[in-house]
């Protein structure tokens, strides 16, 4: 999700759409692959200490925001398009899982799963020819290594300012992730973790691959499915041979996405249930603090969705007609820039939806701290929170020195909000010590008790 819409579909889109955009977006999205998978490694050594320094509910609230935005809101949206197959499986899969219906002998997801193919095929969602056009792609066409995207290294050069945010959120994504599964009862170590990433990574970009290697973010809830150590095992077989083989576009024709999407449904939920489970109670508003940059996230993409769908004559982009290229119904390319600074809704929307899984760390540990009256603690979060605003780490679609932001971008008020939260919360730390020295006397006095049974 985090490369697609923050990288691959940028790029593409700011080139105007086309072979030759497709083509550059692929060959940045390797570069970032392996720029990701190099960062992973490098920060392996401290990855403990990151892990350490990072409230739990900040490092789990911001994993639950990928949880609940894209594996299961997006997907549902994916879903609803086709209820009449979707629905059924959908609350079977729970019945199984979370109540413990099953068939003896018989893996919970099967029965879903078959349901709803079958309802696709009842409906003619699925079809033979479908599934005749996929055979003929079946082949053996193994990987090989494609060096090209760092050969012409210019045309890819400009759009690191973009590659070095997403790379930086995807590598703490994975010690996110490990802590999940350590909460799971498996405690992996954390640096070989991060090793073993970053080196896949960055051999899959060798490759061609935009798409970098994982932790994989249901862990828990596949746990609870059954699987065990071999089922990691058997799922990279699995995907060599289906990929290699092409037998994936006639898997997708026996059994449509949105027949198999339940089970990505139950693995965003689960996240989401798994992280609650083991917050304190008073920590709750971080954790749901924490969900929100997610869902902008989200919105951004189904907006520019929108926007794209009803501007059926195409965009302009500089005067010059793009897309379908017979009359523009829109001014504004919908992916573009100057559509989202049309007006302040548009661009806060922007800023809280870029960088948001580090934008979901920086508020859940600011507000762990303040339910913890840790007032001096949220203030550094909060000065974090500024350096980060200032080079467009968070909330901005690159990287940039401070003096040289995007011009349509709240980049200073962003920056100047966060230090202000620091100055008053710092404040509130030294009048809090303050009082706190005070004798008891003199504090009970200045303090309304509210317990008191008199009038």
């Amino acid at each position: 999700f985090a490369f697609n819409s923050g990288i691959i579909f940028v790029v593409y889109y700011k080139e105007g759409g086309g072979e030759h955009a497709a083509e550059l977006a692929w060959q940045v999205g390797v570069v970032a692959n392996f720029v990701q998978g190099a960062l992973e490694v490098a920060l392996a050594p401290v990855g403990p200490r990151i892990s350490g320094a990072v409230p739990m509910v900040a490092l789990l609230g911001s994993l639950s925001s990928v949880g609940i935005a894209w594996l299961f809101a997006n997907t549902m949206m994916a879903e609803f398009a086709w209820p009449l197959v979707t629905i059924a499986p959908f609350f079977l899969l729970l019945s199984a899982l979370l109540a413990g219906v099953k068939i003896p002998h018989v893996p919970s997801t099967i029965l879903p799963v078959f349901v709803g193919g079958a309802i696709a095929w009842i409906s003619g969602k699925a079809t033979g020819p479908s599934v005749s056009k996929a055979a003929h792609e079946v082949g053996w066409l193994p990987a090989t290594i494609h060096l090209e995207p760092f050969h012409d290294f210019s045309r890819v050069l400009p759009y690191l300012g973009i590659a070095i945010p997403m790379a930086l959120t995807v590598a703490i994504g994975s010690i996110q992730v490990r802590q999940m599964a350590a909460n799971a009862g498996d405690d992996y170590n954390l640096r070989w973790t991060m090793v073993g990433d970053g080196m896949a990574t960055m051999i899959a970009s060798l490759f061609g691959s935009p798409w970098g290697m994982t932790v994989f973010i249901g862990h828990g809830a596949f746990k609870g499915m059954g699987a065990q150590i071999g089922y990691a095992a058997m799922a990279g077989v699995a995907f060599l041979v289906v990929c290699f083989s092409g037998l994936s576009g006639l898997v997708l024709a026996i059994f449509p996405a949105e027949v198999l999407n339940p089970i990505i449904l139950f693995v965003g939920l689960i996240v989401c249930v798994e992280a609650l489970e083991i917050t304190p109670a008073r920590h709750w508003p971080a954790f749901l603090v924490a969900l929100v940059p997610g869902f902008f996230n989200w919105a951004m993409e189904v907006a520019s969705e929108f926007a794209a769908a009803i501007c059926k004559g195409g965009f302009r982009i500089e005067g010059n007609f793009v897309e379908w290229a017979a009359s523009a119904d829109c001014e504004i390319h919908p992916h573009a820039d100057s559509a989202w600074a049309r007006t302040p809704t548009l661009l806060s929307v922007r800023a809280l939806g870029k960088g948001y899984i580090l934008t979901s760390i920086l508020w859940a540990a600011m507000v762990v701290h303040i339910v913890d009256r840790r007032f001096s603690m949220a203030a550094v979060w909060a000065l974090i929170a500024a350096a980060l605003s200032s080079c467009g780490l968070v909330h901005a679609e690159v990287v940039f020195l401070p003096w040289k932001s995007e011009g349509d971008s709240l980049h200073w008020d962003l920056v100047g909000g966060y230090v202000l939260t620091a100055v008053f919360l710092i404040s509130t730390h030294l009048v809090t010590a303050r009082l706190s020295r005070l004798p008891s006397t003199t504090e009970s006095e200045a303090t309304l008790d509210c317990t008191s049974d008199s009038p």
